[in-house]
């Protein structure tokens, strides 16, 4: 029988690393809903901020915890209702809550941290999206009101948070780029707008002719994202209309953009064929680099990516690339024949890909 571990593989130095699983000893923290026979308090999901969590429990609100039962602790007032998971962003977290007034709330793990930014009566709103770029010192959210969406940038003050964009419809996949902030959002029936917005009221535009966007992504000075109105598309845009452009037209996609030294890696199906697509931004540079029979699992390393693949001899084995046909190439069989070695990649981080493995 294949036995199943933890591998690291450290594409810089060529090598396969098998490391042991650190032992970890699981204890309770704390007892949130005592009562006998109780049906539990559903904490989570979990937002960590610094040394501490920060999670939603079912019936009791927002509540802080450092690991230790004397620190485990509600947030704000004990009439605070939450009705949103929390979601982290830099060093708070933002949520919907209510109590005369719903609205979105900001903590920072503290009591003190923990007030509402605004209260425009969100109703009952359960989704809220956010994100801190690193060098802006704005926060950007949105947040749902029935089939309607605003959007805000704040400070993490009251007196510092302002609404961008009012009355959208379903405004998500927010992306911080060249100082403005990009997200998709539905207008008049049209599904997947790519928009614009300043930090001012006033100066959110649609961006490009795409529609059905989705996926959208930010690196080495382009956005990249996929269009599936009536085929499958891929796209890049430099923020402006004029400079937003189709590169291809693929399969269905299967994985995530990933960029890795400003070329953009995918994976799209079509027929029975998984391929690897790789674009430098241009419609010429975007090109097919391999066909593989299924998975497509793919992380950036470094100038490179690694990713999982099977081929008809073998089974779901790691390969990397580079962004060319013979810079791309299987790692190593870990399982040799048919059997797969690779049973789902982890993270990418200091120069190696975790993933687990089954020799």
């Amino acid at each position: 029988m294949p036995r199943t571990s933890l591998v690291a593989l450290a594409l810089a130095l060529g090598a396969l690393s098998v490391l042991p699983s650190e032992a970890l000893e699981a204890h309770l923290v704390a007892d949130i809903n005592p009562q006998f026979f109780s049906e539990g308090s559903n904490p989570g999901p979990f937002v960590s901020l610094g040394g501490r969590v920060v999670f939603q429990v079912r019936g009791s609100g927002l509540w802080t915890s450092n690991g230790t039962e004397e620190e485990t602790q509600r947030l704000g007032p004990q009439d605070l209702n939450v009705i949103s998971d929390p979601v982290g962003a830099g060093p708070l977290a933002y949520f919907v809550g209510c109590r005369e007034k719903c609205g979105v709330w900001r903590t920072d793990g503290t009591t003190q941290g923990t007030f509402p930014l605004v209260e425009p009566e969100f109703l009952s709103s359960s989704r809220i999206e956010a994100i801190a770029p690193a060098g802006s010192p704005w926060t950007y959210f949105a947040v749902d009101k029935g089939f309607l969406s605003s959007v805000w940038r704040t400070n993490g003050t009251p007196q510092g948070t302002r609404l961008l964009l009012d009355r959208t419809s379903r405004a998500r996949e927010l992306t911080y780029f060249q100082g403005r902030l990009y997200f998709f959002a539905d207008e008049s029936g049209v599904a997947g707008l790519l928009y614009s917005s300043g930090n001012q009221p006033g100066s959110t535009v649609r961006v490009g002719t795409s529609s059905e966007g989705r996926g959208l992504v930010a690196m080495g000075g382009r956005l990249y994202y996929f269009s599936q109105a009536s085929t499958s598309e891929f796209w890049t845009s430099n923020g402006s209309s004029a400079g937003t452009r189709r590169l291809a037209t693929i399969g269905e996609p299967n994985s995530p953009i990933v960029v890795a030294a400003n070329r953009a890696f995918l994976f799209d199906r079509e027929g029975d064929a998984l391929r690897l697509w790789v674009s430098d931004g241009t419609a010429t540079g975007s090109k097919v680099l391999r066909s593989f029979e299924s998975d497509g699992e793919i992380l950036a390393l470094g100038p490179r990516v690694a990713f999982s693949a099977a081929e008809s001899t073998t089974g779901r084995e790691l390969w990397t690339s580079d962004g060319t046909a013979l810079g791309t190439r299987r790692v190593r069989d870990i399982c040799p024949g048919p059997c797969s070695g690779v049973v789902r990649l982890g993270l990418s981080a200091k120069g190696r890909i975790w993933f687990q493995g089954s020799t």
